[in-house]
């Protein structure tokens, strides 16, 4: 070649480097209404791994689950953590349980010993009102004993003051003896006159004034007219 001539080599052809898509474990995808204009034949889209890719279905649902499980089994900490949260929880649970069985054990027990107490409690509470119904009795009897025998004694003075008194009218003059029982009360001069005899309590109603008279009169009618109704 000559020297005015510049030497011409030949330039190496450029090999095409196939480009990776970013999309991994895609399938073969074929749309049927697209197709070739040169050929007619539908277009394909090809990728890297087809025939050891799994279905995008399965792998899409799968890739959290999978990613969730590996980041578990790279964090011991977490694995440790909840199973000694369970243990703790079912620890606590049964001491729980036993707990509950032993506080009812026990309120049963306590149940029944303060059921015992109060009724023993109870009990000799009624016998003390008992013992003290008994001495409040014992006193009113020893009282009533008392009240009659003060009245046998009333009732047997009052017999011998009346029978004192009748003697010592019946020797009186009518007109005083009349004088006497006006001032007296109506059933007291009344009671007088019938204990008197017939001839000594005439002579009295004598000289008593006739209002008097016929109010004694009525006491002494009245005294006869009580048996007869009784009977």
């Amino acid at each position: 070649m000559g020297k005015g001539y510049a030497q011409t080599r030949s330039m190496p052809r450029s090999i095409p480097v196939p480009i990776q898509s970013p999309m991994l474990h895609l399938e073969q995808v074929e749309v049927p209404e697209a197709t070739s204009r040169e050929t007619g034949q539908p277009t394909t889209l090809l990728s890297d791994n087809s025939s050891d890719a799994p279905a995008p279905s399965s792998a899409l649902v799968s890739e959290k689950p999978v990613a969730q499980v590996a980041e578990k089994s790279k964090d011991p900490s977490a694995i440790s953590s909840n199973t000694t949260t369970a243990v703790a929880a079912s620890l606590t649970q049964r001491t729980s349980d036993i707990n509950i069985e032993e506080i009812e054990r026990f309120c049963s027990n306590i149940g029944s010993q303060a059921a015992d107490a109060r009724f023993q409690l109870q009990r000799q509470q009624l016998q003390q009102l008992r013992d003290q119904i008994s001495e409040r009795v014992k006193d009113l009897e020893e009282k009533r004993s008392e009240y009659e025998t003060w009245l046998k004694r009333r009732d047997a003075f009052l017999e011998m003051v009346e029978d004192s008194l009748v003697d010592i009218i019946s020797k009186m003059r009518p007109d005083a003896a009349a004088a006497q029982l006006a001032l007296m009360n109506d059933l007291t001069a009344a009671s007088l006159v019938l204990k008197l005899s017939p001839r000594v309590s005439s002579a009295i109603m004598n000289e008593l004034p006739p209002e008097k008279s016929a109010e004694l009169t009525q006491i002494l009618v009245s005294a006869q007219q009580v048996p007869v109704k009784g009977k």
